[in-house]
């Protein structure tokens, strides 16, 4: 027996994991907040999980009358999607008219001129709430492109790519069925890559290490501007002051680390760690 390998899924790393599954909890808390007009009593947006999956599984659960709210993230130009089953959709136009009666949504029925609007409503709560809590987390804002067409139909992604999924579920005793899924490249994850994944101090040990490891190290001075006859002035000992702004740095592999005074005695180069000033 062989084992199936997908060569080309995507890797999160665990902090981008554990982050990105924070940020979808507060969706889903939001959600249950914000569409409280479109739901029934104790019911409630859970998030259920983070996976992989290509584009062409995810368009084959955009049946009868599931909707699509398509999105442009601002930061990276990163292309997704909210797909919003068609149980959901059925179950949150219901909610809204006061007509769910705690069975099994009507997935299959054609909606009422009304009743689409009052599903367009909808979506774009969920849409407008992803966006505040995508922009709030660092992701960007997610700008729409379209609403309501066929995924299949809008050509987004080739159908082999695989799409970073965030599944959802509405809670609502007696009634299955009712999903949501946020699919987008996994440049999304762009945002998060600079986090440090650690959560208690480094070790003495670990500092010491650190400490007497070799560091190359450049001295950047900044710019100072003096007349002729105040530089041929100059004597031996005496201070040159920088421009605010534009003291001496020390620098490794061109990032500036440590603020310093520079002088000259005895023929050699003095270098003295500048103290910071604290606001009394």
């Amino acid at each position: 027996m062989s084992a199936h390998h997908e060569l080309w899924l995507p890797v999160l790393r665990p902090h981008e994991r554990g982050r990105l599954m924070r940020i979808h909890e507060e969706l889903a808390r939001e959600w249950t907040r914000v569409l409280g007009s479109h739901l029934l009593p104790e019911a409630r947006f859970t998030f259920t999980t983070l996976g992989f999956e290509t584009f062409a599984a995810l368009a084959d659960g955009d049946t009868d009358n599931s909707r699509i709210a398509a999105f442009m993230l601002d930061r990276d130009q990163v292309a997704g999607f909210l797909l919003v089953s068609s149980a959901a959709i059925v179950y949150l136009v219901d909610a809204r008219l006061g007509a769910v009666d705690g069975t099994a949504a009507e997935s299959g029925r054609i909606l009422t001129r009304l009743e689409n609007a009052l599903a367009r409503e909808a979506l774009e709560h969920l849409l407008a709430t992803l966006s505040r809590v995508y922009t709030t987390a660092g992701l960007g804002w997610p700008k729409p492109t379209r609403f309501g067409e066929r995924l299949r139909n809008t050509l987004l992604f080739a159908p082999e790519v695989y799409l970073l999924t965030f599944r959802f579920h509405i809670e609502s005793p007696g009634i299955a069925g009712l999903d949501l899924t946020i699919a987008a490249a996994i440049d999304l994850v762009n945002p998060l890559r600079d986090l440090i994944a650690t959560s208690r101090p480094p070790s003495a040990n670990l500092q010491q290490a650190v400490a007497e490891l070799p560091c190359e190290v450049e001295l950047e001075l900044g710019a100072w501007d003096v007349t002729v006859a105040e530089l041929a002035a100059l004597h031996p000992g005496d201070a040159a002051i920088l421009p605010d702004g534009q003291d001496a740095w020390l620098c490794a592999a061109g990032v500036p680390v440590k603020r310093v005074r520079v002088s000259l005695a005895g023929g050699k180069l003095l270098i003295v760690p500048k103290e910071r000033r604290h606001a009394s």
